[in-house]
């Protein structure tokens, strides 16, 4: 018995170490992106693109903008194409100053990607987002220096 308890316990602590490391590069990545953005993403995942815009856009000066708000619609369309998000990668980060930091990022769809930047900007009351992008075309949102350069 006590050998069979043995086993079953180190199945239990490699199949922990293997989730640990598994996740490691998803917990790095969400330290280094703002709540308000991973906020967001939660919201996509787990309610609504609307949600998720509304969550985004909590804080700026485009809360209430109409136009900004529609972008719920956009999201609604790639998810008919592309399906649910099922993750996301940080790109890059590039920061401006103190204040302003532009977040590149990969949204993966179950059937192709979303690129995303958000650009935040720190205020007395916490980080907002000031603006964002989204589209499936990367050239779309990335500066062409960043999609020419070789990896």
């Amino acid at each position: 018995m006590k050998k069979r308890f043995h086993l079953k316990s180190k199945i239990v602590l490699l199949s922990f170490i293997s989730i640990v490391f598994l996740m490691a590069p998803s917990l790095a990545q969400s330290a280094e992106i703002p709540k308000i953005i991973l906020n967001g993403i939660e919201a996509y995942k787990n309610q609504s693109a609307e949600a998720a815009i509304q969550t985004w856009l909590k804080g700026s000066p485009l809360e209430n903008d109409k136009n900004a708000l529609s972008q719920s619609n956009l999201l609604l369309r790639i998810e008919s194409f592309y399906g649910k998000i099922v993750g996301f990668n940080l790109i890059e980060k590039k920061k401006f100053s103190e204040n302003s930091t532009i977040y590149y990022l990969e949204m993966r769809h179950e059937a192709g990607p979303v690129f995303a930047k958000f650009l935040t900007y720190k205020t007395k009351k916490g980080t907002i987002i000031v603006s964002f992008d989204l589209n499936t075309k990367p050239e779309a949102v990335f500066p062409q220096k960043m999609l020419s350069s070789k990896n």
